[in-house]
């Protein structure tokens, strides 16, 4: 990935990953996602696009049915591997079995798009 991405230091980026799982579908917000990742702007776009490029990631654009609505602009963000966002957010086998509430929210995060 290093090699790909031609960055120097990629160590930022499983926190990046794991900070992302955490907020799975919610809306884009590059700087606030900048300020609680504590790392520029400029390098979490190009670790966005990286994460993209890889198909980790994936940015769905912002849609509605409804005309009169309000119009969000903002794409929401979709982890596409549910192994590896389980596994980001501690969720294991046992948690998954114990509360079935966490895997129906990690099977529509899945289904999204």
């Amino acid at each position: 990935m290093r090699d790909l991405a031609n960055i120097e230091g990629l160590t930022s980026l499983p926190r990046l990953l794991s900070l992302l799982a955490a907020r799975a579908t919610s809306l884009l917000n590059f700087s606030e996602l900048s300020r609680s990742a504590a790392i520029p702007q400029t390098t979490l776009k190009r670790y966005m696009a990286l994460l993209e490029t890889t198909f980790l990631v994936q940015a769905l654009p912002a849609w509605s049915s409804n005309v009169s609505k309000r119009l969000v602009k903002a794409p929401k963000l979709v982890l596409n591997d549910t192994a590896l966002m389980a596994y980001l957010l501690g969720l294991s086998r046992e948690r998954l079995a114990a509360d079935a509430r966490l895997l129906g929210s990690l099977l529509d995060l899945n289904q999204a798009w």
